[in-house]
This record gives structure tokens, sequence and C-alpha cells, in this order.
């Protein structure tokens, strides 16, 4: 007898008989693991490492039995395949539970969705049902169906690796027995699945309970309410742009919004619009932003009830975007005389004060930050006394000398100021309120301090005056929601608010009601603030635009968004809440393009776009729904468009489509002729000029592009800005 040791590998058999039979001439059981990989793999060990005498009798019983076999010679496996070979029922099982896990939670729990993973659920889905609802449901059912379906895959290789390399378990055992006798191997020991019924039905209830309620809320609730991201709060981040938006159109008049009239208490309904004093800017019409702000400093003098005029038209340009240092200077020599370019320069420099200072107390702050606050501050308060001494009644500028003095200098200064404030105008409320927020305690003031500022007033004669009452509780109000003390910090806004109508106070409280989480009250008082302060870019606008974010409306959110980004691109509000924004509207748009309303949801995709023109995925699923149902036959879909096109030549949309259709195609001559045509009867519209200047690019014509690009951004597409801006770069 050879010293030399053997392995007997059955090979699949036609008949399942057959097996049956083998397992009979050798008085072993057949184990359900050992069929599944003979039946996957193709083959599996019968005995392995065995003397020729044993292999014999195994091939023998083998051939009786019908079924095929070959025989190798044994080969010693190294000590960590000998312990994957004995454990391999344990690492198949914990390869399905990780595969069909992974492939679940990558579909619905990350971005970067594999297509060829769920390809068949989804493709499914697509074709079977158009209801969302239905679709909500099945969903995720398909993807959990097609997870287990890997993970199974997933454990069957394991087992059929094991088989082609021959370390798979064997159907029998040789042992030296007395007579050299073949003997079965030791029994897999498990558990008897008739007692496992109980506990799994108690899982199967608890797992279908929690599926449920997920599910429900899926379909129900608007997307995941993840906190707004926190960017580092460092001096450059503070200072720099959110993101890049175009400018507001160009006011066709007066920079005056909404309706003419008086409120009940004589206060003008118009409001100055600051995107388009800002849009003026952007344009370099110098003279024409001079004489706009001059007219409302005069409009104020005339009537000291039109305050905000002027003050708003200051808050146009209180941004500490440094993108307004080089046009405020241009606007400074363009008009010189004047003191709108000083008092808007002043503006942003106090603006640029506080961003550098940061929302910190003095003791935590940076050394570096107090430094580059105080060089902010300097040059600030140079051009507030240039603008004072050109218009000695400029209650903006001696504003923002309060808003100045009160990081740095005493309240005697603060004290000064406000007394030349209210012997030009003893009836305003805006300068009055902004010194009461420096003599809060914290500021080096005291509650004392504030009454008696706030009793010492004719409210008989200005009833809105009545309302500076309510700033000790206010500041009560903060402190308290500062603290997390929640209910008495509503309590303290509730008797803030009580004292009269001020956007202050309803700011406040909107802030401790979405911190109670009460998202639909905080924008009952948003509303309300924005009734009473219209355009507040600084506090209402952005505050109104999270609340909004968390009820889910994300269309409105990003509104709000926009026009604060319009003219403060550095808010701080802003930047902590437009990732969610912008990702809210990118799912709102699928959902609602799903549902069948492509022209709705290719406009919400155009506001995702001028908030955020290089988002790539914005920009791709806005291409997918200009595309829409012509993804078919791309010769077919360009004969589809070009018909529509041909019917209604000035539809926008359909000369989109067919833009689309024929890039896709590389067709970029054609493209470039349908824009020129379109171009010639809407020489205005703004998203046309962008696509033009798309195709140029695409011919290599980047001069041109850059035209284009720019002239799409005069007129409002953010994406234009960024594209003139690259190639200028590029040049």
């Amino acid at each position: 007898m050879s010293d030399l040791l053997v392995d007997v590998v059955a090979k699949r058999p036609r008949d399942p008989e057959q097996l049956r039979l083998l397992a009979e001439r050798l008085h072993v059981p057949l184990s359900r693991e050992w069929l599944r990989t003979l039946r996957w793999a193709g083959r599996n060990v019968l005995i392995c490492g065995t003397d020729e005498a044993a292999a014999a009798r195994v091939l023998s019983a083998a051939k009786d039995a019908g079924i095929e076999t070959a025989v190798r010679p044994a080969r010693a496996a190294p000590a960590h395949m000998r312990f994957v070979a004995a454990h391999a029922q344990s690492i198949a099982r914990a390869f399905f539970l990780l595969t069909a896990l992974g492939s679940f939670l990558k579909l619905y729990f990350f971005r970067g969705y594999n297509p060829f993973v769920h390809f068949a659920g989804l493709l499914w889905l697509n074709l079977v049902t158009r209801n969302q609802t239905v679709f909500e449901i099945v969903g995720p059912l398909a993807a959990v169906a097609l997870s287990l379906l890997i993970g199974y895959l997933a454990m069957i290789s394991v087992h059929v690796n094991l088989a082609w390399l021959r370390l798979s378990l064997p159907l029998v055992s040789y042992a030296h027995a007395p007579g050299n006798e073949i003997l079965p191997l030791p029994p897999i020991r498990s558990p008897d699945p008739r007692r496992w019924w109980p506990a799994v039905a108690v899982v199967c209830g608890f797992a279908g309970v929690a599926t449920g309620g997920w599910l429900l809320k899926r379909i129900y609730a608007p997307p995941p309410r993840e906190q707004p991201r926190r960017p580092p709060d460092t001096r450059a981040e503070r200072t720099r742009p959110v993101t890049t938006v175009a400018p507001a159109p160009l006011p066709a008049g007066w920079p005056l919004a909404g309706s003419e009239g008086t409120t009940s208490d004589g206060y003008p309904r118009q409001w100055v619009d600051k995107a388009a004093l800002r849009s003026l800017l952007w344009h370099g019409r110098f003279a024409e932003l001079s004489r706009d702000i001059e007219e409302l400093q005069a409009r104020f003098e005339e009537d000291p009830l039109r305050e905000y005029w002027p003050i708003d038209a200051a808050d146009a340009f209180a941004s500490a975007t440094p993108e307004l240092d080089a046009a405020l200077e241009a606007w400074v020599k363009a008009t010189p005389d004047s003191f709108a370019p000083y008092l808007a320069r002043g503006s942003h420099g106090v603006a640029l004060a506080y961003a550098r200072r940061g929302a910190k107390y003095m003791p935590d702050t940076p050394a570096s930050d107090v430094v580059a606050m105080q060089q902010s501050l300097g040059a600030a308060m140079a051009d507030l006394v240039k603008a004072r001494t050109l218009r000695p009644k400029l209650v903006a500028a001696m504003r923002e000398q309060l808003r100045l003095l009160g990081l740095s200098s005493t309240r005697d200064s603060l004290k000064r100021v406000i007394d030349d404030a209210l012997v030009v105008c003893p009836s305003c409320f805006r300068i009055r309120a902004t010194y009461l927020n420096f003599a809060r305690p914290r500021w080096g003031g005291s509650y004392g301090e504030m009454e008696d500022f706030a009793r010492a007033v004719d409210d008989q004669r200005w009833p809105r005056l009545h309302a500076l009452r309510g700033y000790v509780d206010e500041d009560r109000a903060n402190l308290l929601h500062q603290d997390k003390h929640l209910d008495e910090a509503l309590a303290a806004s509730d008797r803030a608010c009580a004292q009269g109508d001020a956007a202050d106070f309803l700011t406040t409280r909107a802030r401790i009601k979405m911190a109670r989480g009460d998202s639909a009250g905080a924008i009952a008082d948003l509303d309300r603030a924005d009734a009473i302060l219209p355009g507040d870019v600084l506090a209402v606008l952005p505050l109104r635009a999270w609340a909004r974010a968390r009820t889910g409306d994300w269309v409105l959110a990003g509104t709000d968004l926009l026009t604060v980004l319009r003219v403060d691109p550095t808010n701080s509000d802003a930047r902590e809440i437009f990732d969610t924004v912008v990702r809210g509207l990118v799912y709102q748009g699928w959902v609602i393009f799903k549902g069948g309303a492509r022209d709705r949801a290719l406009r919400i995709y155009d506001l995702a776009a001028n908030l955020a023109p290089t988002d790539a995925d914005v920009l791709q699923r806005r291409e997918w729904v200009v595309i829409g149902k012509e993804g078919g036959d791309p010769l077919q879909a360009i004969a589809n468009t070009e018909a529509a096109v041909k019917a209604s030549p000035d539809d926008f949309r359909a000369v989109q489509q067919l833009d689309y259709l024929l890039s896709r195609q590389r067709e970029f001559q054609r493209v470039l002729l349908l824009w020129d045509d379109y171009l010639s009867r809407h020489p205005d519209d703004g998203p046309a000029h962008m696509e033009r200047a798309s195709t140029l690019h695409l011919l290599g014509r980047d001069g041109d592009a850059r035209a284009e690009a720019a002239k799409a951004c005069d007129l409002g597409v953010s994406e234009g800005c960024v594209r003139a801006r690259v190639l200028s770069v590029q040049r």
C-alpha cells in the first residue's frame, strides 16, 4: 500500500437519488450544508487525507451510485486555512449579515447609490408603479429582499471557494479504527428549528412593528431633520461668503418695495429694497446709488416716521464679504461729495468688525481677532464721521456709530451719540432700540438704566416707543434661552411682546419656540416681524428660512435664503442652514418630478442652482428633469422635441430640452443656432444666455462664453457668475 494520502471529490450528480444511494452505501447522513455546496460549486469533498484503501471503498460506493468522482493527492493546509474550513458556516453567516446589511444601508442612508447593486428591484418599481406612496412602501421592501439575496450569494461564495480549494468539510472521515472502517463525521449540532418558532414569532412581530413605523415615518415625514452643519468658528470662515449668488434685478425706479400708504401709527408701508441697492452697486451705478440714498434721507428729514428708510439703506451694505471693498472704494471715488458711499462703507466696516470679533465673550476671544476688529473699527469710524459731516442729520450713521462704539468704548461715548440722534429725531424707535441693546448688563450697562431710558419717552405722542419697555424682558429671555430654561424664556419673551410689536421681541420668541420644537409658531412670529420690519436680512429672514426648513417648506426657505445671501453672503444663520436647505430642495424637486409635475420641479431646481451654482447633484438632477421622458431612443427624442420647439419656438423649456438632447449627440453647432434664434426674440433671458455660454464653451470659444456667462450673471443667474469667474481665471 502506498503512503500517499489522497482526496476524493464528488462532482454534481444528475439525479438526487444518486446522493441518497451514496449515503446509504457509506452509512452516513447527508448534511444540508454539504449538499448546498455541491449544488453551487459543482463539486464537494467525499473524503480527504485518506489512504488508497479507504479511498478505494469510497470510490466503489460512488461508482455504484453513478456519481462521477476525481482523486487528487491530499495537501496540507496552512493553519489559517484550517481555521477557515473548521468555521466555514459561521464565517459564511457573518458574510451574509454584513453584506445584506451593508447593501441596504448604502442604498438608504448614504449618498452614491450604486445602480448595479439594486438595478433589478428599482427597475421593477419604475415600470410597475408611478404612485409615490406605493413606491416608498415597496422601495425598502425590495431593497431588503435584494440585500438578503446579495448576502445569501456572499455566504454561498464562502462555501464554493472552500470546495474548490478542497478545504470544505468532507462527507465522511477516515479513522484508523479496527479494520480501517470508514466512519461518519461527528454530527453537526444545531438547534431544532421546531423549538425556535415562539422566539422567532416574537422577534418577527417586533421587527414588523418597527419596520412599519419606520416606513410610515419615511412616507409622511419630510427628509431627515439633521441639525444644520456648524462650520468652524474662525475669523477666515466668518468672513468667507457662503456661496456665490447673482445680483437681484435692477430696480425699475426708486428702490422701494411694498404698497403705498401708512400703517395705523403713521409709518410708511413701503420699505427699502436692499437687494436692489446691492444690485446697483454690482453694476457700478454709483451716481444713481448716491442719488437714491440722498433722496431716502431727505424724505426722512421731511417726515421722521420714515426713519427706517436711510437705516435700511445702510443695512444693505452691512456685510463682511471682502468683495465689497473694491466696489465701495470705487463708489467713494465716483461721488466723493455725497455722504452715501461713506455711510455704506462705514456700515460694511462695522459688519466686518463684528465678523472678525466673533460671538464669544471678550475673555474667550483670541487676541488676533480683537486686533483685526480694532483695525476695522478705526476705518469705519472715519467713514461714519465723514458721512455725518456731509449730512449732520444722518441718524443712520449715528446708529452705526452706536454699534461700533458698543464694541470698545465707554458708556459716555455711547451717551453722546444717542443724545445727538435724539436731538435730530426724538420720535425715532430704531436708534433708541440700538442704544438699549448696548445698555444691557453684559455690555456694561444695567437693567435700571434700560428701564429709565425706556420710560423717559412720550409714548402718548409716539405710541410705538412704548415697546421700548420690553427690552429688559427680551434680554432676560435671551439669557434664559442660552441656559436652556425654555419655559421661563418663553414667558419672558411673552412679557416683552406684550409691551408692543417689535421685530426684536418676535425674533427672540421665535428662536425660543424653535428650541421647543414649535417651528410653526416660530414662523407665525417671524411673519409678524417681517410685517413690522420688512426685508430684514440681518435677523428676520435668515431665521424664518431656518424655521421653514424645519417644517419641510423648502421652496419658501430657499426663497428667503436667496434674499438674505444677495445682501449678506456672510450671514451666520444662512451659513448654518445652507446645506440643509439645498439638500431639501433637491429632495423635494425629485419627488415632485416623479409625481409628474416636471415644470414645478424645474422651478425648484432653478432655485437650488441659484443658491448652489457649483453643486454637481443639483445640476445633474436638473439635467435629468429637463430631458424628462425623452430619454429613450435619442433620434426619436430629438425628433419629438424639435416638433415641440417648432410648435412653440418661444418656449424656453422646450428649447432647453432640445439643447440637452442634441448636446448628448455632440451637435453643439445646432444648439448654438437654436439659442441664437431664441435670444434674438428674448435678449434679456438670463438662463438662455447661460445655456448659450455653456454651448460656446463646449465649442472652444471661451472668450465668447465668458461674455455670455457674465451677461447671465447680470440677469440674475448665479451659475453665470461662477462660470464667468472660472473662464476669466483660465485666460
